[in-house]
């Protein structure tokens, strides 16, 4: 979620287009970005009822891990899988400074109750080679996702990822690889973060 721009951007962009009443999940495991998107889509005046809220960190199964908070940081993070502790845990618990337990959730579990998802937009800091990857999550996204965008964080993972898309049915958009300076229709643009931008075919 960060502070959920794209989610403001798609509600602004549905109410212009005068499409059907609008739902928004936003998935967000850092305490105090959470708080910020919150107050973002407020200020924007998208009413609670129109908006799930998520406290937890998305990887490849459910669980609990450590969330490094660190200065609040767009680096700061989700550890690696190999240390995701299953034992239950409380939601926000402090264990040491800069850092807390959270929830874990899986992309399938966020798609189970959606008959259909016009927009998915994931940005979890490298996360994404995992997340994005399981039988369950393809699966759920092939059948109720109509657009994805992707921010990834590593050449390796965005390689991956895009051929995963392509296997899978998806018809890319946009396929900018991270630490890139590339011609785009909007001119040169240096990218950081990598992006990959899909539509499911037929969508």
């Amino acid at each position: 979620a960060g502070y959920a721009p794209w989610s403001v951007r798609a509600f602004a962009a549905n109410q212009l287009m005068r499409k059907r009443p609008i739902r928004i999940t936003i998935v967000e495991a850092h305490p105090k970005v959470l708080d910020d998107a919150k107050a973002h889509l407020a200020l924007n005046g998208i009413a609670h009822r129109n908006v799930t809220v998520v406290h937890a960190a998305v990887g490849q199964e459910t669980g609990t891990t450590t969330f490094l908070t660190g200065a609040c940081s767009l680096s700061s993070g989700f550890r690696a899988p190999d240390l995701l502790n299953q034992e239950s845990q409380p939601h926000t618990s402090e264990i040491s400074e800069g850092s807390v337990l959270v929830n874990v959730t899986t992309i399938a579990a966020l798609l189970y109750d959606h008959h259909h998802v016009d927009y998915l937009d994931v940005d979890i800091q490298g996360a994404e080679s995992y997340a994005l990857t399981t039988t369950e999550a393809r699966l759920q996204m092939k059948l109720k996702v109509k657009r994805i965008h992707i921010g990834t964080h590593h050449l390796t993972i965005h390689q991956q990822l895009r051929q995963m898309l392509q296997v899978d049915g998806w018809v890319l958009q946009e396929d900018y690889p991270p630490s890139s300076s590339i011609k785009t229709r909007f001119g040169f643009v240096s990218f950081r973060d990598g992006v990959l931008s899909a539509r499911m075919e037929g969508a």
